[in-house]
């Protein structure tokens, strides 16, 4: 019989293999963490909007997102109580950063995951919408609601009203959130004219999505909810 000697690696070859195995555990760990910090955010945030009853649950879902939690964190990051926006710089640096990325990214029509990243981006403007509505109802003078409507904020939802027409993003339980939320909004009359929402909004009353619908009647009653509530705030 032969006796089989086993070799011991060097020590110094073992060493050179620890670092390696220390690097990945710490990187599945960080991935573990970041990813359970991820959904706590998105549960924690479609929580605050169910529990606001603002926004309908057709709308929103944790199937929706996030695809890497910015849009979730920035949200959280803009919110004081509830659905409502805080009101220290911070909160509109987030709220902004919220909006951007809700926008339609570029190349979207290119994609192959375009049902997804609209399903995403249907989410991410109700949360938005309802976030306005509500804050607009309770405290009209919020220095961050003033602070993003002076920015522009109309045009981005006019891109989003022109968005549900066309049928890439969002559909009638979208128009009819939008609608509702966005009454309440101290607007002007440079804000309501330059964005060009006001007269989008009337025209809808006249749009196949609105004539002969059987949502025709909730579309046409939110359209004057918004003509008025806009005129007395430009009066005001």
């Amino acid at each position: 019989f032969f006796a089989i000697a086993y070799i011991t690696p060097p020590l110094d070859l073992q060493q050179r293999h620890e670092p390696q195995r220390v690097i990945k555990n710490m990187t599945m760990a960080t991935s573990t963490i970041t990813t359970t910090t991820t959904t706590t955010t998105m549960t924690n945030l479609l929580n605050a909007a169910k529990s606001s009853g603002r926004c309908p649950p057709s709308l929103i879902g944790e199937d929706r997102g996030p695809n890497n939690g910015k849009f979730e964190t920035r949200m959280m990051g803009a919110l004081e109580q509830g659905l409502n926006l805080g009101s220290e710089p911070i909160a509109t640096d987030n709220f902004n950063a919220a909006i951007k990325l809700a926008q339609t990214p570029p190349g979207m029509g290119t994609t192959t995951d375009i049902s997804t990243t609209s399903r995403a981006l249907e989410q991410r403007r109700c949360l938005i919408l309802a976030a306005v509505g509500s804050t607009a109802e309770t405290t009209p003078n919020n220095p961050t609601l003033k602070n993003i409507l002076n920015a522009g904020f109309l045009v981005k939802v006019k891109s989003w009203l022109d968005e549900i027409l066309d049928g890439s993003v969002g559909g009638m339980d979208l128009l009819l959130h939008l609608l509702t939320n966005i009454s309440p909004l101290p607007v002007t009359k440079e804000m309501v004219t330059s964005s060009r929402l006001g007269k989008a909004v009337a025209a809808l009353e006249k749009h196949k999505i609105c004539v002969g619908s059987l949502n025709e009647t909730s579309i046409k009653n939110r359209v004057r909810q918004v003509k008025e509530s806009w005129s007395a705030s430009v009066k005001a």
